[in-house]
C-alpha cells in the first residue's frame, strides 16, 4: 500500500524523534528550549516541526561522523587557568603566573588540575591548552600566555563549545520570558545600531574583541573570589557570562569595483 505525502512526513519526524535518543543531554535542552523559545514568539508547533525537518534533510551525512569533545575537560583547562592566574601561590612578586612543570613539583599543573577535580587527568588538560597555543614552554615548564582559553578553529572541540553555548544563550532568553514579579531575571542587554559604515567593521571588531576580554577576565577573577570565599559544605551553583558580536554577513567586494568607486 502506498504511503501518502502526510504519512512519510509523520513517519519521519517518528524517526527524527526515536533519533533524539542517541543525542547528549545538551544537544536535547538546547532543541527543546528552541522550540520553547519559538512557540513562545507564536509559532504553531506543527510550523516548527516542518522547518526542522527541512533543514535536518539539508544537513551533509558526514557532519554527524565528527568526533565529539568532552566540554567537562575543556571547561577543567580553562578553570586551571583561572587558578595559575588567581592564586598567589602560582603567582610572582609582579602578579605574573610562575613556571609550572607538569608533574613532580610542589606546585604543578597537577596539582592545579586536581584542584579542579581530583579525577582530571593533567595530560589531557595539557592536550588542550597546548593545542589551543595558552601555554609556551619555559625549559622543562610551561607558562600561560593569556587567561581566555579559545576552540575556535579546533574542529570538534569548537562544535562543543557551541552547543554548549546555544544552549546558555537559549536558557536566558527562556529564563527571562517569566513574569518578573515571580522570576527574577538574568542579564540580557545589548547594543545595535543599523548605520554603521562597512568600512569601520574591522575596527570594531578589534575593539569588541579589547574590552570583551577585559570584561571576561574580570568576571573571571570575580567568580573565583567567591569561589574562594565559598563555606565547606555549601552547595555551589554555575554562573557564567558570555560576550558575543552579532549582524550582518559581509561578502567581500570584488576588487574591480572597488578600483572603480576609488577612481570617482
Amino acid at each position: 500500500m502506498r504511503r501518502t505525502p502526510r504519512q512519510k512526513q509523520l513517519s519521519r519526524a517518528q524517526g527524527s524523534r526515536r533519533a533524539v535518543v542517541s543525542l547528549d543531554p545538551t544537544a536535547q535542552e538546547a532543541i527543546a528550549r528552541f522550540v520553547r523559545v519559538l512557540a513562545r514568539c507564536g509559532c504553531r508547533s506543527e510550523d516548527i516541526e516542518q522547518e526542522v525537518l527541512k533543514a535536518c534533510r539539508s544537513v551533509p551525512k558526514s557532519w554527524a561522523k565528527s568526533a565529539r569533545a568532552r566540554v567537562s575537560e575543556m571547561d577543567a583547562a580553562a578553570h586551571v587557568l583561572t587558578l595559575w592566574f588567581s592564586d598567589p601561590a602560582y603567582l610572582d612578586a609582579s602578579g605574573r603566573p610562575l613556571p609550572l612543570e607538569t608533574k613532580g613539583a610542589e606546585r604543578s599543573l597537577e596539582e592545579l588540575s586536581r584542584r579542579v577535580d581530583p579525577a582530571l587527568d593533567v595530560e589531557r588538560v595539557l592536550q588542550h591548552l597546548l593545542r589551543r597555543s595558552v601555554l609556551r614552554r619555559a625549559g622543562k615548564r610551561y607558562v600561560p600566555c593569556d587567561r581566555l582559553l579559545s576552540f575556535r578553529g579546533s574542529g570538534p572541540p569548537y562544535h562543543a563549545r557551541s552547543l554548549q553555548t546555544l544552549a546558555a544563550m537559549l536558557s536566558t532568553l527562556e529564563h527571562n520570558s517569566w513574569p518578573q514579579s515571580s522570576t527574577p531575571g538574568w542579564f540580557e542587554a545589548f547594543a545595535a545600531n543599523a548605520r554603521v559604515p562597512v568600512s569601520a567593521v574591522a575596527a570594531i571588531g578589534r575593539w569588541l574583541r579589547r574590552h570583551g576580554k577585559r570584561l571576561l577576565e574580570d568576571a573571571d577573577e570575580k567568580f573565583h573570589s567567591y569561589e574562594r570565599k565559598r563555606a565547606k559544605d555549601e552547595p555551589t551553583a554555575r554562573i557564567a557570562l558570555g560576550i558575543y558580536q552579532f549582524g550582518e554577513e559581509l561578502t567581500p567586494e570584488p576588487a574591480a569595483k572597488r578600483s572603480r568607486r576609488h577612481r570617482k
